[in-house]
């Protein structure tokens, strides 16, 4: 239950602590509808952001709860975030992509730095 608690405060963070995370943070990866990008924090937050242009709420919960259960997966894999502030960025074309297609841009993204360091 403690593991549960602490995956949901992965996705929490004040809307002025996303401005100066966005002001401040680089481009790790992206696809076609899909940007993300880290800004360095003390703390591992993770931060996805669906623009308005994606119609719908049914459309932009089906892919926030797709991008979560990714990080749910990468983190039993690989272990915990590292610590930045990860903003995912969602367009329009996201919704167009499989599921195995954001999985390989955000793992790869999220832990591969790690593995190779």
């Amino acid at each position: 239950m403690n593991t549960q608690k602490r995956f949901s405060q992965l996705f929490k963070l004040s809307a002025g602590k996303v401005q100066v995370a966005f002001g401040l943070a680089k481009r790790i990866g992206s696809l076609d509808g899909v940007r993300l990008m880290a800004a360095a924090s003390t703390e591992a937050t993770f931060v996805v952001a669906i623009t308005r242009l994606v119609k719908g709420s049914v459309i932009r919960n089906k892919i926030r709860r797709r991008i979560k259960a990714i990080v749910r997966e990468g983190i039993k894999e690989f272990g915990p975030l590292p610590n930045n502030t990860w903003l995912c960025v969602i367009y329009p074309a996201a919704v167009r992509r499989s599921y195995q297609e954001l999985k390989m841009l955000l793992h790869r993204s999220l832990w591969q730095p790690k593995n190779n360091g």
